[in-house]
C-alpha cells in the first residue's frame, strides 16, 4: 500500500506540475497536453483502485484467518 500511495501521489503531483508548466510556458500543443494529462489521470485512478482492492483482500483474508469472519 505504501508503494501505491507514493505512486499515486507522484502521479498527482506530476499532473499538477504539467498543468502549471503548460499554463505558463505552453511547451505542448493542446491536443498532446490533453492526451498526456488524460493518461496521467487514468494511471492515477488505476493505481488507486488496484491498491484499494488489494488492501481489502488482505484485510479480509487476515480477518478470516483470525476467525473473525466465517
Amino acid at each position: 500500500m505504501k508503494i501505491a500511495s507514493f505512486t499515486a501521489l507522484l502521479l498527482f503531483v506530476s499532473g499538477i506540475v504539467l498543468i502549471l508548466v503548460q499554463m505558463w510556458f505552453m511547451p505542448f500543443e493542446t491536443k498532446l497536453f490533453l492526451k498526456i494529462l488524460f493518461t496521467i489521470g487514468l494511471l492515477f485512478i488505476i493505481v488507486l483502485i488496484t491498491a484499494l482492492v488489494i488492501k481489502e483482500y488482505f484485510e479480509e483474508k487476515s480477518m478470516q484467518d483470525s476467525g473473525h469472519l466465517d
